[in-house]
């Protein structure tokens, strides 16, 4: 397999610029794998994950030169690790989805709101919000059902969930109801900020270990958590890094190192002597005996989990850097989503824990992109063949867990909900169009106020769908035609 030189490439006269550069130096360590091709596989699964990645690397940049001798032995060894990950890699035209619904699949992944800039709002938004009437505006005279753009969100349950607090903004904002009609995606975000927010720059509008990501780490742990815990210690790694790492995960849906606490799993005469000064009982307690799981969660819950801390021999802390991180990673890319079925981008069987080396290192090493002008889009994608994988953490075979996560009756009962909601984006952006020439008729709305840049800045904002070019030219002209008054 070459990156960049395929046949699907010359087949369709995709046109990509080569590279000029000389072939990568080969590092010394893995000269021996171009002069010798004996039993790649084997060779390649006794190196150090370290050297794993690093020899891929060369690999890739090797095949994708494409004008030396190692190039097509490059790409052979890159198609045998391929087989070794249960890896398809995936070439084609393609037509991705909207920027908005990409960042729509994102934030219900992970349940938060980056605060947006004002000048990256609408202008009508801004309008209203600046000119507020001195009427009182009723709880149910905002109907989201009438925002276009709302439709498009609320096609996913954890934009549904938080509806009833939305319209309450609205609400004590007094805000005028007709700013449903115009608001945008980015609109909607800077509501939903600034409904909860807690002053930092990103909002989480789903409690934090409640959102699709943290759902289906603890889903991993539920259904695969003994053969994980497994796979860890058969690596050799200190047991009590690993369960502190898989009640962490098991507990909270997280999987970050940097916050990870690793305690003991065993009473200590340290641990007793600090749990005693701290005023714990410890009369019945002996150095050796296993610490109760419920005990370890309370330390936690109260701030008090350094009482447990693990530490080596010498007194030093245990080194928690050794365990894999790991990272969620879809196993279809975002921005090649069903457009007609966003919310299925997040569902459980769609997710894999994959090790952050190998996420980018290996995984998203193959991924490209090329727009061309009046051109089809050309991508390269590595797919994960099996629907069912959960996790992977390296190369080898026992390096993966597999299971099915849809499999039972409230994935079910989800999945036919969202199916009542699915929309088409660019019917709903045609649908705003209009509803932004009705609110600028209706409040006589003078852009113009804002200056000719900040003009052109508002209609960029309002693209058209393919079939709204037309309408959307006759909005232009007459704006710019009231700026020239």
């Amino acid at each position: 397999m070459k990156p960049k030189g395929s046949k699907f490439a010359r087949k369709h006269n995709i046109v990509i610029e080569k590279p000029v550069d000389k072939l990568p130096q080969i590092p010394p360590e893995y000269v021996d794998f171009f002069e010798n091709q004996y039993n790649f596989t084997k060779r390649f699964l006794k190196l150090d994950y370290e050297e794993q990645i690093e020899l891929i690397s060369t690999l890739y940049n090797i095949a994708s030169a494409g004008n030396d001798e190692y190039s097509d032995l490059s790409s052979f060894y890159i198609q045998k690790i391929h087989e070794l990950t249960d890896s398809d890699y995936e070439e084609g035209v393609y037509e991705p989805v909207a920027v908005d619904e990409k960042r729509l699949i994102r934030m219900d992944c992970y349940g938060s709101i980056i605060r947006r800039r004002t000048d990256q709002l609408s202008e009508l938004y801004r309008y209203f919000q600046w000119h507020k009437e001195p009427k009182k505006h009723l709880l149910r005279e905002y109907d989201l059902e009438t925002s276009p753009y709302w439709k498009v969100m609320k096609q996913f349950e954890s934009f549904r969930r938080i509806a009833p607090k939305i319209k309450r903004s609205l609400y004590k904002s007094q805000v005028n109801p007709d700013i449903l009609k115009i608001m945008t995606i980015t609109d909607f975000c800077d509501l939903i900020y600034h409904t909860f927010s807690d002053g930092s720059d990103k909002a989480h509008f789903i409690k934090q270990h409640e959102s699709v990501k943290n759902r289906f780490i603890r889903q991993f742990m539920k259904e695969c958590g003994a053969a994980f815990y497994r796979t860890l210690l058969e690596k050799g790694l200190d047991e009590r890094c690993v369960k502190s790492l898989c009640n962490k995960m098991r507990r909270f849906g997280s999987c970050g190192l940097e916050s990870l606490v690793v305690t003991e799993t065993h009473y200590t005469e340290k641990v007793i002597k600090d749990l005693h000064k701290s005023g714990f009982d410890t009369r019945k307690i002996e150095v050796g005996m296993p610490i109760p799981d419920k005990f370890i969660d309370y330390l936690i819950d109260n701030d008090k989990e350094n009482l447990i801390i693990a530490r080596n021999p010498d007194g030093s802390f245990v080194n928690k850097y050794v365990l894999p991180r790991l990272e969620v990673h879809h196993n279809r890319a975002v921005k090649f989503a069903d457009s007609e079925y966003l919310a299925a981008s997040n569902y459980p069987n769609r997710l894999v824990l994959v090790e952050a080396k190998m996420h980018h290192g290996y995984y998203h090493l193959f991924d490209s992109m090329i727009k061309q002008n009046n051109m089809q889009n050309y991508f390269s994608r590595l797919n994960i063949a099996s629907k069912y994988m959960r996790m992977r953490i390296g190369f080898a075979e026992e390096d993966a867990i597999h299971g099915d996560f849809e499999n039972n009756q409230a994935f079910f009962q989800r999945a036919a909900e969202d199916k009542k909601y699915r929309v088409n984006y660019f019917d709903c952006q045609d649908e705003y169009n209009k509803n932004v020439i009705e609110i600028i008729n209706k409040y006589n709305v003078e852009i113009r106020r804002y200056g000719s840049k900040k003009i052109q800045s508002f209609i960029q904002n309002v693209k058209p769908a393919k079939k709204s070019n037309e309408m959307l030219t006759m909005m232009i002209n007459k704006h710019q035609n009231t700026d020239k008054e």
